[in-house]
């Protein structure tokens, strides 16, 4: 073949444009293989967060449901009249919800690899803003009202009234630790007063 031919001049340019190309692609590469890192790493995160405050919740109440009914002892109930428990139970299913789609989403990595999913993850994606806003907002809610119910609930909530001191806890504690219900709940994502 004659090197001064337009053709061999033509498959030269094409061979630098491939060899530039291929540069290129193993640049992109390198960064899509970081972006699904800092995804799992992140699902990674939100899973580890949303399990944590289920703990912390879900251990609250059961130590508030299996202690409500001891008997008052010098005409002091263990827990409040009436105590609110709802704005831990609001709290505690928002951290399901959360849980869930962030298992849902790991369970297609562990089922079918990235490919499956990318496709579990394509209706993730299509809602990522919406899911993200709903999700900050739901957690910004529940924030919200676990704080409004403490701070007008006169401590007669379940952080509220773990987190008094006095007699109460003295003739309690043996069978309720209420320093530990009130560190749980003031663990939680909540802002403190």
């Amino acid at each position: 073949m004659n090197p001064l031919s337009p053709t061999f001049k033509e498959e030269q340019v094409l061979e630098k444009q491939e060899e530039s190309t291929d540069k290129q692609n193993a640049k992109d590469l390198k960064v899509k293989t970081r972006v699904r890192m800092a995804k799992m790493a992140l699902r990674g995160v939100n899973f580890s967060c949303s399990l944590i405050v289920l703990t912390m919740l879900s251990t609250s109440l059961t130590i508030f449901n299996a202690t409500k009914a001891i008997p008052p002892r010098s005409n002091l109930p263990p827990w409040a009249q009436g105590t609110k428990t709802w704005p831990q139970i609001l709290l505690l299913c928002i951290s399901c919800v959360s849980l869930v789609f962030t298992i849902c989403i790991l369970v297609a990595y562990r089922k079918g690899g990235h490919k499956r999913a990318q496709k579990a993850a394509a209706y993730y994606t299509m809602f990522a803003v919406g899911f993200f806003l709903f999700s900050t907002i739901m957690w910004i809610i529940g924030a919200a009202v676990l704080h409004q119910a403490k701070a007008g609930g006169n401590g007669k909530d379940v952080w509220g009234w773990s987190c008094k001191g006095g007699k109460r806890q003295t003739l309690f504690q043996d069978e309720i630790d209420y320093n530990l219900i009130c560190r749980l709940q003031v663990s939680t994502p909540i802002p403190k007063d």
